[in-house]
């Protein structure tokens, strides 16, 4: 049975992998249209669902892009836009980094006595990535 240090070790390893192998990728699959749907709220602001106006700022707070997605990722990659050319790289690099962190956090959950549950969770997390 594996040490908690051991298992760690292994997670992050595998973390770097999964981010090596995601980064060796990226430049070969071409954006899907889903992907880049956020672009939407930053270049055509009147095509939005749903908005929000700060009236003492005069600032308009774009809340849902369609009926069924929200504005959230648009708000986050606007910074990322603003000071990097676009790009597959930038548009994948951030997402992948968080499939990352979300498999070293899935392991890190309950987990039994012998780690049994931990790597399974882990396999699993990295499957549904």
């Amino acid at each position: 049975m594996p040490g908690p240090k051991l298992l760690l070790a292994a997670v992050l390893f595998l973390c770097f992998v999964f981010i090596f192998l995601g980064f060796l990728f990226i430049p070969y699959l071409g954006i899907q249209q889903d992907e880049a749907l956020f672009a939407v709220a930053l270049l055509v602001p009147e095509k939005k669902v749903s908005r929000f106006t700060l009236a003492p700022l005069g600032l308009v707070v774009h809340l849902m892009l369609l009926s069924y997605v929200g504005a959230l990722k648009s708000w986050l990659y606007a910074a990322l836009l603003h000071s990097f050319s676009p790009s597959v790289h930038l548009l994948r690099a951030p997402v992948l980094l968080l499939a990352a962190v979300t498999i070293y956090l899935f392991k890190s959950g309950p987990q039994c006595q012998d780690h049994s549950l931990g790597c399974i969770k882990l396999m699993l997390g990295g499957v549904l990535v």
